[in-house]
């Protein structure tokens, strides 16, 4: 600003930027003092749609060094009935050194109370969100049938193995047990026949009895 060659340097430099109306906006000023040869020298004012945002900037004692960029954030609404937002600086009318710096500046528009960037329409009447997952009815039924039929042969295995068990025990043994005391054993052959006349049947048993021996 120093080096802008006007005769008189008590006066602001200003950006008109157009923006819409009715919005919020966030204003990121950077800085960064690459003009002064000394500190506590540049002392300015920065200023947003006419108002003093930031008086007595001293780039030096805030950041203790020169040739340090440093940033700062606002939030403000745009010009009234108007359709812009300015940002000015200017130096400080008790400043020995009548300059001030701006190295950049961001506007970003923050979406107003219906989540719009523009206007009162909310931009989920327009993007169809996928709706949430739901369970498919023939999954269900599907998992429903599948566990009974689980169940349904669980106790077929379990009724078959009672049956199986009790048939089981049910048998009597086709063998006798040997007497455990040391007597003689005798084995006798049993046959018995039995016939009537004028018949030609003929019935025949044989058995094996074991008789322990006195």
């Amino acid at each position: 600003m120093g080096n802008a060659n006007v005769a008189n340097l008590d006066f602001n430099i200003t950006w008109v930027l157009p923006v819409d109306p009715d919005f919020t906006y966030f204003v990121r000023a950077h800085f960064c003092d690459i003009v002064s040869t000394s500190l506590n020298t540049l002392v300015f004012n920065l200023f947003i749609n006419s108002e003093n945002a930031y008086p007595d900037i001293d780039l030096s004692t805030l950041i203790g060094n020169l040739d340090v960029p440093v940033y700062k954030d606002f939030v403000c609404n745009s010009s009234d009935n108007l359709s812009t937002l300015t940002v000015s600086i200017g130096p400080d009318s008790v400043a020995d050194y009548q300059n001030a710096v701006l190295n950049g500046l961001e506007i970003l528009k923050i979406s107003n109370e219906a989540r719009s960037l523009d206007g009162l329409t909310s931009v989920e009447n327009f993007v169809l969100f996928p709706s949430k997952k739901t369970t498919k009815p023939a999954l269900v039924i599907g998992c429903v049938l599948a566990g009974l039929v689980a169940i349904v042969g669980l106790l077929l295995c379990y009724c078959f193995l009672v049956a199986k068990r009790s048939k089981t025990g049910n048998q009597k043994p086709s063998w006798l047990p040997l007497p455990l005391h040391g007597n003689s054993l005798t084995m006798t052959k049993v046959s018995t026949v039995s016939q009537k006349s004028g018949t030609a049947s003929c019935i025949s048993t044989k058995g094996w009895w074991w008789k322990s021996g006195g």
